[in-house]
């Protein structure tokens, strides 16, 4: 399934791009989120880049946000429709315009005369397209030569697990560059060049993410962006405490429900990759992993087979006691109350 942008919204897309003064890009800090910015920012390169972890817009943020006084604010990846009253808020306060471009499930469609929301799941609500390639084809369909920057694209698309929606670019990717994709994408050269972007930003957070982005955008190609020394030393580090954490995480079972939860410790940002890893080894059960920060409990759901809208589930499941959302094979949850969560999404489970 290929994206499409209507001809409105591609008329929209470069209207909004072409606002004069203060641009900010805020961009999802995740393989995907930096390789649509970066395809972004190598054809329009006047934005101030902030990477983010997620939706959540905490006051604080949102005022320093208004005191920069932006004309066009751009949320990539980011399922900021979470955050209505604040969005709002920010264009009430500066005047600006609102991009939002993403395709998480969405609980509302922001879009109006000075905001400005793409979605692939507004069309279809199982397409599953990341905004590697919504960039990509964009700015394909705006007349721009974007074919040497099949590689990133492709690279943003095996981060978010994507192959299987977004076959037609990785085609183009493997005749572009076959020696990038010999095999399955999961056993790439894009497979550890996502892993690197991955562990950049667990290893440094929001100055990897930024690492991250800046080596993409310099690099020519491929090669380049994979001899970086920085990228490829915090990898190094980042692969020996993964597979520390791996042996060490805590194991527990419902065999009947298909759910299996690991409790990791560890002070690196790295739920979302074990979860992964853990639902790769078994990729018919729901598998999630949980841990604790300073304010509550941080999880990672996954679910290789799909046979559970996570997404869907959790949304419903942590009302009152936190936030999540995602993709049906994939789900992030911030909750006070991990025991009452669990027996809501065993309960869930049991009656499905």
């Amino acid at each position: 399934m290929s994206f499409r942008i209507s001809e409105r919204n591609l008329g929209r897309f470069r209207d909004f791009l072409n606002t004069n003064g203060k641009k900010i890009l805020l961009y999802h800090n995740d393989p995907d989120g930096i390789c649509s910015a970066t395809i972004l920012l190598k054809f329009f390169p006047g934005f101030e880049t902030i990477p983010r972890p997620g939706p959540r817009i905490g006051d604080e943020f949102l005022e320093q946000l208004v005191e920069k006084k932006p004309e066009l604010v751009l949320f990539l990846d980011i399922p900021v429709d979470q955050e209505e009253k604040r969005i709002k808020k920010l264009q009430k306060k500066t005047g600006c315009k609102i991009m939002i471009i993403d395709h998480h499930i969405y609980e509302r469609n922001l879009d109006s005369k000075e905001i400005l929301h793409i979605n692939p799941r507004f069309r279809s609500k199982k397409a599953y397209i990341p905004c590697a390639e919504m960039i990509y084809r964009i700015l394909e369909r705006m007349g721009f030569d974007v074919k040497e920057f099949c590689w990133i694209a492709a690279m943003g698309i095996i981060g978010d697990y994507a192959f299987e929606n977004c076959k037609d670019l990785l085609k183009e990717c493997k005749k572009e560059y076959p020696y990038l994709i010999e095999k399955h994408p999961l056993d790439s050269k894009l497979s550890v060049g996502a892993d690197m972007i991955s562990y950049s930003v667990i290893i440094k957070g929001a100055k990897g993410a930024g690492e991250s982005l800046k080596v993409l955008l310099k690099s020519m190609d491929y090669e380049e962006f994979a001899r970086n020394k920085k990228l490829q030393r915090w990898k190094e580090d980042m692969k020996r405490e993964f597979d520390f954490i791996v042996k060490d995480a805590e194991k527990e079972e419902y065999p009947k429900i298909g759910l299996i939860i690991y409790n990791i410790k560890t002070r690196f940002n790295i739920t979302s990759l074990v979860a992964t890893h853990f639902s790769e080894k078994y990729p018919n059960k729901i598998v999630i992993v949980r841990k604790l920060l300073k304010d509550g409990w941080k999880l990672c759901l996954r679910n290789q087979s799909g046979r559970v809208n996570l997404g869907k589930v959790v949304k419903k499941r942590v009302r009152g006691i936190g936030s999540g959302g995602g993709h049906e094979k994939a789900a992030g949850v911030l909750t006070t109350d991990w025991e009452k969560f669990k027996k809501r999404f065993i309960s869930s489970l049991s009656s499905s």
